[in-house]
């Protein structure tokens, strides 16, 4: 490495890199350089040789803190990020955490089928815009090259309802931009001699195993006249303890004041239950993580979605990754939404193992007990 390759210039861009501003193919364009190999290079030079110091922005201490806050009968395992972080420094890091996770999994031998769910959420959309437009693959494809005779797939977990709702991060769409980045980085389109296969669900229920594999749910094909909200199918809710074959989620909360959720209740004439501190996965939730009744005329009804809470908490209870990402807006924003209570509430029903939050909302989430 030339002395002179460590300019202002690109220090500049190593410190918009690692705000999560521009990814190493931007780095490399903006110091001057031949490429995102070429930045990488130096970076990593730089940092043997002393002349730059990395940092991580996960908060250790605090993480720390949090796991003692929850305790061990929670097995929470918290990611805390520093500051203040723009959402796409927040992002980035959710993604990275994501990552860490999905490589345990591509390159154990004996894992050949690979199920990632994602429900649907402007949070949840982010991270998967932030792997879809960063350097994060590129700089882990090394570790995967040898990533053999995979089965993945994507599935959104929760159904775009009717009547002119778009819920926000369309879980469809999330699922299929991240199955269209694990094929272009590992499909057998650019890759014959790897033989894995990589596809993209919509809504569907086949990954919750019922009693009878065979028997589908009587909602399981959507039709264009379909309700937003329908009856509860009390034969379904006796299955939701079945065994699922999921092996991530990706999922969010909702607050009252501020979600899709809440709106589409208001459109359906049916009232939030007063003790609900938000909704997760589309379920509302009271303080403890429980789930509350969606009554109208003396009638329950319920969100329609391809998986309920006793399955995030059966993933949970056998070591499956449920990743909850959520913070506070910033104060400065045009309207500040407060998830404290639902992220609070979602750990203590065991709705998730691993949280992803940022440095203020985990303040204020520790001021109650778990």
């Amino acid at each position: 490495m030339s002395e002179h390759e460590i300019t202002e210039s690109f220090l500049k861009a190593l410190s918009r890199y690692f705000n999560g501003e521009i990814n190493a193919r931007e780095g490399a364009k903006e110091a001057g350089l031949s490429g995102p190999n070429r930045f990488l290079e130096i970076l990593k030079e730089a940092y043997r040789r002393d002349y730059v110091t990395i940092r991580s922005p996960i908060d250790q201490r605090q993480c720390q803190r949090f796991r003692q806050w929850a305790g061990l009968s929670l097995s929470l395992e918290p990611y805390i990020v520093k500051g203040k972080p723009s959402h796409r420094t927040f992002s980035l890091k959710a993604a990275e955490i994501f990552l860490i996770y999905l490589k345990r999994l591509l390159i154990n031998d004996k894992v050949s089928n690979i199920n990632i769910g994602i429900v649907s959420g402007s949070t949840t959309a982010l991270l998967v815009e932030a792997l879809v437009t960063s350097s994060l693959w590129d700089e882990v494809m090394t570790e995967v090259e040898a990533v053999r005779n995979k089965n993945i797939k994507v599935i959104g977990l929760t159904a775009n309802p009717v009547k002119g709702w778009a819920l926000q991060g369309d879980a469809n769409m999330s699922a299929y931009n991240l199955a269209a980045l694990l094929r272009d980085k590992l499909g057998k389109e650019n890759r014959p001699d790897a033989g894995n296969e990589i596809e993209p669900w919509g809504m569907t229920n086949s990954f919750i195993v019922t009693q009878n594999p065979s028997e589908k749910r009587s909602d399981s094909v959507p039709s264009i006249d379909r309700m937003v909200l329908e009856i509860t199918d009390p034969d379904r809710l006796k299955k939701d303890g079945s065994k699922s074959k999921l092996d991530i989620v990706l999922c969010g909360v909702g607050s009252p004041d501020s979600s899709l959720f809440t709106e589409i209740l208001e459109s359906e004439n049916i009232k939030n239950p007063a003790e609900a501190v938000g909704d997760c996965a589309y379920v509302p939730i009271d303080k403890n993580g429980r789930e509350m009744p969606l009554v109208r005329d003396n009638v329950n009804y319920t969100i329609y979605s391809a998986i309920r809470l006793p399955i995030l908490r059966q993933l949970v209870e056998t070591g499956k990754m449920v990743m909850l990402v959520a913070r506070n807006s910033r104060s400065g924003e045009s309207r500040r939404v407060n998830k404290t209570p639902v992220i609070r509430a979602a750990i203590r029903g065991r709705c998730a193992n691993m949280v992803c939050t940022d440095e203020q909302t985990a303040e204020e989430i520790m001021k109650e007990p778990a």
